[in-house]
Formats: structure tokens, C-alpha cells, sequence
């Protein structure tokens, strides 16, 4: 609150910048609600200034159309995985980062020694891969019919 009104009182140009830093400064060393209200006691209340304060347009997001196509859970995966909550999502991206690794380690390995070695990236891959698919399951059966609204 006390952030907000000197952040206000800065823009209404009410304080300058030496001013405004200086009681942004006092305000993270402030220790009681007295010492916070020291630093406003001489600013006008929201609203009771003769300056507006500035509109903030929302931002809303796009709403869809009849003519815009719903997104789709193909067997490619694409759009899947764009549904996907973020962490999910972050799951995945480490996995494949991480067995991508270890395949090129193996990959140079086996080609400086001339054959091929034992395929060990599929120790990475294996479990951790079937820990990720659990997870995912739980995710998508979880959703229930919203998800499947989606689908083709």
C-alpha cells in the first residue's frame, strides 16, 4: 500500500526522483506501520488527488471464434504437448535434454573405439521415461471430459 501510493504520488509528479528513491529506501528499513505512514502522511489519498490516476487497460486473452479451429490432441503429440501444464511440460524437456546427452556421449564413445558399446543411455531413458509416462497418465485421466473435449 505504502509502495503504491509513493509509486502514485511519483507519477502525479508530486515527488521527484531523489525524493522517491529516498522514501523507497526508508520504506524496506521501515520496522513499525508508524514508520510506514511517516513517509505518506503528507501524500493525498487515492482518489482525492486532482490527478487521475493513470487507466490500466486489461488485456484480455483472445477469445475464440466459430472460424478459429480448437486446439487438438493429435497422435503426433504436438498440441499435446502444448496442453500440458508448464512443469509437466518441464518433465518432458528435461528428459529428452538429458537422454539426448547421453546418446552423443555414447555415440562418440563407441565411435572412438571403433565398435559399439553396450547401450547404456537406455538405463537413462528406461526408468526415467516410465516414471514421466505415470506421470502423465495421471495428468491426463485426471482432466476427465475437459480434456477429451479436445480431442479429435
Amino acid at each position: 500500500m505504502t509502495l503504491e501510493r509513493l509509486r502514485d504520488a511519483h507519477a502525479e509528479g508530486r515527488l521527484d526522483a531523489d525524493e522517491f528513491y529516498g522514501r523507497l529506501d526508508a520504506v524496506y528499513n521501515a520496522r513499525t506501520y508508524a514508520d510506514l505512514d511517516a513517509l505518506v502522511i503528507d501524500l493525498p489519498l487515492a482518489g482525492l488527488s486532482r490527478f487521475p490516476p493513470p487507466q490500466r487497460q486489461a488485456v484480455l486473452p483472445p477469445t475464440p471464434t466459430d472460424s478459429t479451429p480448437a486446439p487438438r490432441a493429435t497422435a503426433a503429440g504436438v498440441s499435446l504437448l502444448a496442453a500440458m501444464p508448464p512443469a509437466l511440460r518441464g518433465i518432458w524437456i528435461t528428459w529428452a535434454t538429458a537422454v539426448m546427452i547421453n546418446i552423443i556421449v555414447w555415440t562418440a564413445v563407441s565411435l572412438g573405439n571403433g565398435s559399439a558399446e553396450y547401450p547404456w543411455p537406455i538405463w537413462v531413458a528406461g526408468p526415467w521415461g516410465i516414471i514421466n509416462l505415470g506421470i502423465t497418465a495421471n495428468w491426463w485421466f485426471g482432466r476427465g471430459d475437459e480434456l477429451r473435449k479436445i480431442g479429435p
